[in-house]
């Protein structure tokens, strides 16, 4: 079986996401995979972001794996009302300079799973060429809620004609999709790499005691932070994401920055309390369902905190929904036994074994 995957981040990436662990997954059991990463353009050099070294063109990494890096000549910048027509029409040339050869090659796949965000405007050029190929929607987010450019919502809409099957990541978001009637959508739960928590023994890498741990800059809520910082003097929060930082420095707040997965794992082992602070944004509450930090909270037995909108009414979680409570549901959070959570979560083969059984395909 040839599977291509179609998903924002760099195979190569030091965040790692399903995709990435499906990828491997497939080529663990003997398919072939193209792994195509989107959503980049030369405009990433006005804005001091780095665009990968090898691109637009395939990279054989193994018999079944190869890679894709596409920097397209621009990508969806500028949202401005005023200008947002003129910017959808060059916009909607992108898909044009991915090139024949290479839709020619996708099209040869059985099963395409692309993730929500730019690569849904390669769907249709795919599906021109070959009808038969089965094309999954990895609805991961929801892209009015994330910010999504108007022509990134528009190439979802496109694409939903010419989809065989859409997976969300959270029940609520069942009702995004109530005007799909011609193919299945369904809830499958979000997965975690079990093999990286449990084959991972490392010593403990805090230096103290009372340690926070917060994964991800997603709405990331650096007031609260701050907020909780300064409550708790003899407590160290340790922050990862490229964006989780404070705008004023505080002593007992560590900025880890981006860092690989498996570096971040120890930390998530030996953390004393899990933190999910995120910003409240419109119809953002799937995030009790799909945030892939809680999962991983929640399998490591950590209490977890988090605002209301989410949180979960199981054992474990401490919600907030203002500073007040957010210093209140952390000192609950201090007393609370982590052996009495459940870890009862998905792996990420559990997570595409069930999403290929709805199209009657499987790994093994």
């Amino acid at each position: 079986m040839k599977v291509t995957l179609i998903v924002a981040h760099d195979y190569d990436s030091k965040r790692k996401v399903g995709f990435h662990y499906w990828a491997d997954y497939l080529v663990e059991n003997g398919h072939q995979v193209d792994y195509v990463s989107v959503g980049k353009s030369y405009l990433f050099k006005l804005f001091g972001r780095p665009i990968p070294n090898v691109r637009n063109q395939w990279i054989q990494l193994s018999d079944n794996l190869s890679v894709y890096n596409w920097v397209s000549p621009v990508h969806p910048v500028a949202n401005h009302p005023v200008i947002n027509k003129l910017s959808n029409f060059i916009f909607r040339k992108i898909p044009l300079h991915f090139g024949q050869a290479n839709f020619a090659r996708l099209a040869k796949s059985d099963v395409v799973i692309v993730e929500s965000g730019i690569g849904l405007a390669l769907i249709p050029y795919i599906k021109k060429l070959n009808n038969k190929v089965k094309v999954i929607y990895e609805a991961s987010d929801r892209l009015k809620t994330v910010g999504a450019h108007p022509y990134v919502l528009e190439v979802e809409q496109n694409a939903k004609a010419v989809l065989d099957f859409i997976r969300v990541p959270a029940e609520v978001m069942l009702d995004d999709f109530q005007d799909v009637k011609n193919i299945p959508v369904k809830y499958i739960p979000q997965g975690i790499s079990k093999v990286a928590f449990d084959s991972n023994h490392s010593a403990s890498p805090y230096q103290t005691k009372n340690n926070a741990i917060s994964v991800g800059d997603m709405l990331f809520d650096g007031e609260l932070i701050t907020h909780l910082a300064e409550a708790y003097p003899d407590w160290h929060f340790h922050l990862f994401g490229r964006n989780a930082k404070l705008n004023t420095k505080l002593p007992n707040v560590i900025e880890h920055g981006e860092c690989k997965f498996d570096d971040i794992v120890p930390y998530l082992k030996h953390a004393d309390i899990a933190l999910a602070p995120y910003r409240n944004a419109p119809n953002c509450e799937y995030l009790s369902q799909s945030s892939l930090k809680i999962l991983q909270y929640k399998y490591c037995n950590l209490p977890v905190m988090a605002p209301k909108f989410a949180s979960s009414e199981s054992v474990g979680f401490f919600p907030y929904d203002n500073s007040t409570s957010a210093v209140k549901a952390f000192s609950d959070a201090m007393t609370h036994k982590k052996e009495s959570l459940s870890n009862e979560v998905l792996s990420w083969d559990d997570v595409l074994d069930k999403k290929l059984a709805v199209i009657h395909v499987s790994v093994n």
